[in-house]
């Protein structure tokens, strides 16, 4: 008897974060999309109005999330890349695993979103994941005890 050849599954091709968007919000009463608050970011964002675009597909909510880089990694000498690459400041506060520091730049594109969408009235909420903001909820987790973090 002989062997039957097994077929070779062709490959789908990737979807864009565009069409993976879409598709949620149409299966989801409630959608949000995440990005990194750099400065391609906002080149995307608020210079090719591609927030006009998530709006209007309706996302609900955009999360700017600001890079947290963690000491132990800044000053491992080997690791010099972001020292050289970007300007830093130190969030520091009385949770020692947020110790952290983050590129300044980050800040100000933030608000350049939330300016933007402001000018253009957009109703899409716009949530600013600082590293300020991640401190007060996990402030606010531990005080309530729940201590469960996604």
């Amino acid at each position: 008897m002989a062997k039957k050849k097994l077929k070779r599954k062709t490959r789908v091709k990737p979807r864009s974060q565009a069409d993976s968007a879409q598709t949620a919000v149409k299966l989801l009463p409630w959608v949000s999309v995440e990005v990194p608050s750099f400065e391609e970011s906002y080149r995307d964002l608020v210079k090719e109005e591609k927030i006009l675009e998530i709006a209007e597909m309706g996302v609900k909510q955009l999360n700017l999330a600001e890079m947290a880089i963690p000491l132990t990694h800044i000053s491992n000498a080997s690791n010099t890349f972001y020292r050289d690459e970007y300007e830093l400041y130190r969030f520091a506060c009385n949770l020692p695993t947020f110790t952290t520091l983050s590129p300044v730049d980050s800040r100000f594109y933030t608000y350049g979103v939330f300016e933007y969408a402001h000018k253009k009235g957009l109703s899409i909420r716009i949530n600013d994941c600082s590293n300020e903001a991640k401190y007060l909820q996990t402030a606010s987790r531990i005080a309530t005890g729940n201590e469960i973090f996604a």
